[in-house]
């Protein structure tokens, strides 16, 4: 069966397939030995525009990332996780986030940050997992999402602990899932703040590569 894909999403993956059998494959062992981040691949991604995959077309982007033409997306996702699963997880993560603004951002962090992925190819971390999801406990006493964002001036203070997060201690910017301070709705509660991996009170905690970076690890946000 022929799958219904258009013309750029077929060019497009086999852009990644070439991708993932000419650098990611020959590069996962030396990684996994090294425990280090796959920078090669994600540099030949960079290289071929493939991280623009998750960008809406309006913006410069492939309009393939999983709001776009998630069957091209998925399809992509497996062709890199044939060659190496972690380079799949941490590239579908920073597509996660692309999605994130392309669903819920306004127009001026679209362009912002579409930016940052298209003109720079800057990497984006999901910080949402906490330590209190992964638990034995039965999930009527597993704890919400603890990271509290407290009003400043000028903006916000981020106080919280993350796990498990793809990218860490490599992305350029981190999208931390936290609740505003005082607000009970968690439907009005729960807010996405970007921060960038610069900023003085973002820590990360259990580095796994030598060359200090991971492709999971914990972060300590205060921001």
């Amino acid at each position: 069966m022929e799958l219904p894909l258009s013309p750029e999403a077929r060019e497009a993956l086999a852009q990644v397939e070439r991708v993932a059998h000419e650098v990611v494959g020959p590069e996962a062992a030396r990684c996994d030995r090294e425990n280090s981040f796959p920078h090669a691949a994600f540099e030949a991604l960079r290289r071929d525009g493939l991280l623009a995959m998750a960008v809406p077309k309006e913006f410069g982007g492939m309009g393939l990332g999983l709001d776009g033409d998630p069957l091209a997306w998925t399809l992509a996702l497996e062709l890199l996780a044939r060659a190496d699963c972690s380079t799949s997880q941490t590239f579908q993560i920073t597509g996660r986030c692309l999605t994130y603004f392309a669903e819920m951002g306004t127009e001026a962090q679209q362009r912002k940050y579409f930016a940052e992925a298209l003109e720079h190819g800057k990497l984006f971390c999901s910080a949402g997992s906490e330590p209190s999801f992964h638990t034995t406990a039965r999930a009527e006493r597993r704890m919400p999402i603890t990271t509290i964002a407290r009003k400043t001036r000028g903006g916000y203070q981020l106080d919280g602990r993350k796990h498990f997060n793809s990218l860490a201690g490599v992305a350029d910017w981190y999208v931390i899932f936290a609740n505003l301070e005082g607000v009970d709705d968690p439907l009005r509660s729960l807010t996405l703040f970007v921060v960038a991996k610069d900023n003085p009170g973002l820590q990360i905690e259990n580095e796994l590569g030598r060359d200090g970076d991971a492709r999971d690890g914990d972060q300590r946000v205060a921001a």
